[in-house]
Parts: C-alpha cells; sequence; structure tokens
C-alpha cells in the first residue's frame, strides 16, 4: 500500500516537474507558446499531457491499489498510442483542405483532451465494479 501511495505522489510531481520545466525553459514563461505553436514541438506536446496528468491525478488518490494498477496499465497504453500518432503526424498543413489534416500539435491536444474524461470515466466504472 505504501508503495502504492508512493507511486501516485510520484505522478504528481513528475507533472508538476514537466510543466514547469516547459514553463521556465522553452515557453520563456509564455503559457501560449507552451499551448500552442510549431516552435517547440516536443515540449508542447510534454505540457499538454503534463497538464491533462496533473488534472487526472487528484483523483487517483481516492481510488483502490487494484484499480489504480489497471489504471496505469492504461495510461501507458494511452500515451504509447498517443507518441506514435503523433510521430507519425505531419508538422503542419497549408491548403484548402488544411482544417482537416491532423497536425502534431492538433493529436497532442486532441489525445491529452480526451485522457482526462476517459481517464475519469474509467476510474469511475471499475470503481462500480468493484463494488
Amino acid at each position: 500500500m505504501k508503495k502504492i501511495i508512493i507511486q501516485k505522489a510520484t505522478i504528481i510531481c513528475i507533472s508538476i516537474g514537466a510543466l514547469m520545466i516547459s514553463f521556465v525553459g522553452p515557453c520563456n514563461f509564455n503559457l501560449s507558446k507552451c499551448l500552442g505553436g510549431n516552435s517547440i514541438l516536443v515540449t508542447r506536446t510534454l505540457f499538454h499531457f503534463s497538464l491533462s496528468l496533473l488534472i487526472v491525478s487528484p483523483f487517483l488518490f481516492f481510488i483502490r491499489d487494484e484499480i489504480f494498477r489497471k489504471w496505469f496499465r492504461f495510461a501507458l497504453i494511452w500515451f504509447g498510442i498517443a507518441i506514435v500518432l503523433i510521430a507519425i503526424s505531419p508538422e503542419s498543413h497549408a491548403g484548402i483542405f488544411a482544417m482537416m489534416n491532423p497536425t502534431k500539435e492538433s493529436v497532442s491536444i486532441l489525445f491529452a483532451s480526451l485522457f482526462i474524461p476517459t481517464t475519469l470515466l474509467k476510474l469511475f466504472l471499475d470503481s462500480k465494479k468493484t463494488s
């Protein structure tokens, strides 16, 4: 049990650390630069996922250990798939069909945004199953 609490706290610390390093370093204290733009692709993606993980983290302290383990496996798979899809997405699009084609930025924002409701739904459903 103590090990799981340390893992949950580590997730929060890593999320906060990644956000702070991104904000202070490559973003130069400019939040809009961290949230969008093509100048710092990797940092921006890290910022999106760290922010979504930080939003979900407080809920992790209210679930049982076996549900946390299931969620952790889910999160690793989710981030793995997201990294692959972000990597194969083009950096930018131009032309008449630019709105229909995903870019690295849009895929990053989409996966980070979908992670929050998907995680909360998974935690809720898993909690209901075990109770």
